[in-house]
């Protein structure tokens, strides 16, 4: 332990000689000689993980002894230090390593052979390409070998292709090898294929013109990976200009494209604008790219795809509708397959609409849209409600909306839940054109289902009028009455008060139907019989319509909800904060009691509602009722376990409230430690879910009173909060809770409390194994 806090401190000195931009700072005295002693004895003498994290600053040194030592640890038995010491010697680049470099491309660690070929393309002479090649040569895939990795081959050709001046005829023959078809189908093949063109490009032999136009050739049908042709298409123009021009700056940008930890934003400023700003001239190279197959090619596809609707015009949208139809027509059985084509599929058609935006593109889109899944389906929608009416005309938004909506026949089960998603889009467009749609669609014959979609959607709707439309409907005969109130409700306008009467008088509704017309009216301002009766017998499942009721009898039945564990008790506050009056404020205002043993959560829900509805009615409760939400909200936190330990975890809000109702904090932090122990008895062993944690015991200490002496005696006997310590000679066990709660209890009551460990000693307050030996 001692040695490594000495390299510690070495390795710290060594990086403040050095600076933060790596340039080495002239001694000064004597010590930072004797700095750089103490890690050449490290590099020489320490264990493999000492010597690999002491390289990096030693290397940095620009003592002349560094480099020779580089060379010694690339003989090193470790894989790790000769990785740290080639990655060194990379970075400097000295010509005293070449020879050393040129023998470790034989090494048996991947990065090892990767930064010596980097290195030596750097430094190197046209001497040493011959290792170069044996060392691709050796890297070959192997089929009985799939997990040989190729990679550190493409270092060696980059370098090859910097030091060579003529095309090695060992690379030739494998050029000649990979061409052959069945080669490039194999993705290890084609992965090293685009080296191997890079490498010969760059040399610029003509002697290989005649076999790239071969793997050209074999590319072009197969349309097996963009980058490996792109590569391809650079090398024979490199190599012979004048029969080969690639002048092409769409193509520049695709092949440079790349997604790993980039934001969309990201992708559409580097690669998305400048292929648009490109215009018609990057329509062939975007068509190109999107019939390429490999998995890899994917992001790319799509970025060809935002761009051609981007670009738009007809060349673009042809384009887009021979993709859709190819796609269409090539999905695959399994799930997976059609699950990736769909991807691909939305963004194609949303793409169409953007290049085409006419009421013929949205009818097709609708068409196309069919062979889709329906969620899928559903995003689409999604998607073309998000664009703007510059992008997609709202009348071609309308239009595909009805024929999503009208092809329900054809869809399936799935088909019927993206109309009713499509309804509401409807909605969310609004205006005379979508509610003229909407209505049509409610009143025509139709399937039952799209008709309550159509209604619920009139009932949210702006821009339009569906009043009469929701009077007509409720008229006739096989109607959703229950929607058809809802809608109603919804629109309270008094124009369907006798309408809602009339429904009410039906025989054989459902209690559903009942609900809902009970709430409208309620909203109008008229009573229907037992209107608070039937809103009592449909809680918690219609908790939602009741915000729409204020009478007293409603209020009660869902203040009896409050405090229901879960989904129902949560609905139920919301409910009444969302009632709003005088008398749910008192409803909810009588739950928030001190005196009961309320769980934490709970009462924080509570008295946050409570709060807000207090200070939307003006009422002075408001800072005290906020005051036991920021308790509440403090206390669980104290018994979850943090990635840092943090002896009071609140901020100073928090702890200020804490502060001002000792009490309260003291009766909510017994209450949430009685649960966590009861819960650790039933389980009957560890876990985090029913442990005492270290902060919560922390916390009493701030709010310590004799009334917590029995859940901390408690602790004493049963806490299950286990640690464990190294010690001298083996791993010391012991429970660490149990020793912090008898050491409070001690310092507070002035009585000796021990605890019993894990092995059954008994240790006083407090007792800490780490600091024994």
């Amino acid at each position: 332990m001692r040695t490594l806090k000495r390299i510690s401190r070495v390795i710290l000195l060594c990086v403040f000689l050095v600076g933060p931009g790596g340039d080495v700072r002239p001694a000064q005295s004597a010590e930072p000689q004797d700095s750089f002693d103490e890690l050449m004895r490290v590099i020489r003498t320490g264990n493999a993980y000492q010597r690999q994290q002491a390289i990096p600053t030693f290397a940095h040194s620009d003592d002349p002894r560094v480099v020779p030592v580089l060379i010694d640890l690339l003989k090193d038995s470790n894989p790790g230090v000769r990785t740290y010491a080639a990655q060194q010697l990379d970075r400097l680049a000295d010509r005293r390593s070449t020879e050393a470099l040129a023998a470790a491309l034989g090494d048996s660690n991947g990065n090892v052979r990767n930064f010596a070929a980097q290195a030596l393309g750097k430094i190197g002479s046209e001497e040493h390409v011959p290792a170069l090649v044996a060392a691709v040569m050796d890297n070959l895939p192997d089929p009985n070998q799939t997990w040989i990795r190729i990679w550190p081959s493409w270092a060696a050709l980059e370098a090859i292709g910097t030091l060579s001046s003529e095309a090695p005829p060992e690379i030739m023959r494998l050029l000649r090898r990979i061409s052959d078809g069945k080669k490039i189908a194999d993705e290890d093949w084609w992965r090293l294929l685009e080296g191997v063109v890079r490498c010969l490009g760059q040399i610029g032999d003509r002697e290989a013109w005649k076999e790239l136009q071969r793997v050209n050739r074999v590319l072009s049908r197969g349309y097996q990976d963009y980058k490996t042709w792109y590569a391809v298409r650079k090398a024979l123009a490199a190599i012979n200009p004048e029969q080969t021009t690639f002048d092409r700056p769409a193509a520049d940008i695709l092949n440079s494209f790349h997604t790993g930890k980039i934001t969309e934003e990201g992708i559409r400023h580097r690669w998305l604008k400048p292929l648009v700003k490109l215009g018609s001239q990057a329509v062939e190279d975007l068509e190109w790219s999107l019939r390429f197959k490999r998995s890899p090619d994917r992001g790319r596809k799509m970025l060809a795809l935002d761009a051609l609707g981007e670009i738009g015009g007809a060349s673009a949208a042809k384009i887009l509708r021979q993709y859709i139809r190819r796609l269409s027509d090539s999905r695959k059985p399994n799930r997976q397959s059609q699950r990736s084509s769909d991807y691909l599929l939305r963004r194609a058609m949303l793409a169409l609409l953007k290049a085409d935006p006419t009421t013929g593109t949205a009818g097709q889109v609708a068409e196309f849209s069919q062979t889709m899944n329906g969620s899928y389906r559903e995003h689409l929608m999604r998607d073309v409600l998000r664009c703007t009416p510059d992008k997609i005309p709202t009348q071609t938004t309308v239009l595909l909306y009805e024929t999503v909506l009208l092809a329900h026949k054809h869809a399936g089960t799935s088909g019927l839940d993206t109309s009713s998603i499509t309804a509401q889009l409807l909605a969310d467009v609004g205006g005379r054109q979508a509610g003229t749609v909407l209505s049509r669609v409610l009143l025509g014959p139709d399937h039952a289902t799209i008709r309550r979609a159509a209604a619920r959607a009139l009932g949210t709707i702006k821009g339009y009028d569906p009043v009469p439309t929701l009077i007509e409907a409720s008229r006739m005969p096989r109607m959703p009455v229950d929607v058809i109130a809802e809608a109603m409700g919804r629109r309270n306008d008094r124009r369907a008060t006798s309408a809602l009467q009339d429904m009410a008088g039906r025989e054989q509704l459902s209690r559903h139907a009942r609900l809902w017309i009970a709430a409208a009216l309620a909203r109008l301002g008229t009573d229907y019989d037992r209107n608070a009766a039937m809103v009592r017998q449909a809680l918690p499942a219609s908790l939602d319509q009741a915000k729409w009721l204020g009478d007293t009898e409603t209020i009660n039945a869902v203040a009896v909800l409050v405090e229901t564990e879960g989904y129902a008790g949560q609905h139920a506050i919301a409910t009444l904060e969302a009632i709003g009056s005088e008398e749910a404020f008192e409803a909810l205002r009588k739950s928030v009691d001190l005196e009961r043993a309320i769980a934490p959560r709970r009462l924080h829900q509570l008295s946050t509602a409570t709060a807000r509805m207090a200070e939307k009615l003006g009422h002075d409760s408001r800072d005290y009722y906020a005051g036991i939400s920021t308790v509440t909200e403090a206390v669980p936190g104290w018994f979850e376990i943090h990635q840092q330990p943090q002896p009071l975890p609140w901020d100073r809000s928090s702890y200020e409230a804490v502060e001002n109702s000792p009490a309260l904090a003291r009766k909510l932090w017994a209450t949430e430690a009685y649960r966590r122990l009861d819960l650790a008895a039933k389980k009957g062993k560890e876990g985090w879910e029913s442990n005492i944690t270290e902060q919560a015991l922390w916390a009493v200490e701030k709010i310590f009173a004799p009334e917590l002496v029995p859940v901390l005696e408690r602790i004493v006997r049963e806490s299950r909060a286990r640690v464990q310590f190294h010690g001298k000679y083996s791993m010391v066990y012991f429970y660490r809770v149990r020793s912090i709660a008898a050491k409070i209890l001690t310092e507070r009551t002035g009585r000796q409390y021990t605890f019993v460990d894990v092995d059954g000693r008994t240790h006083p307050g407090g007792w800490n194994p780490s600091k024994e030996e």
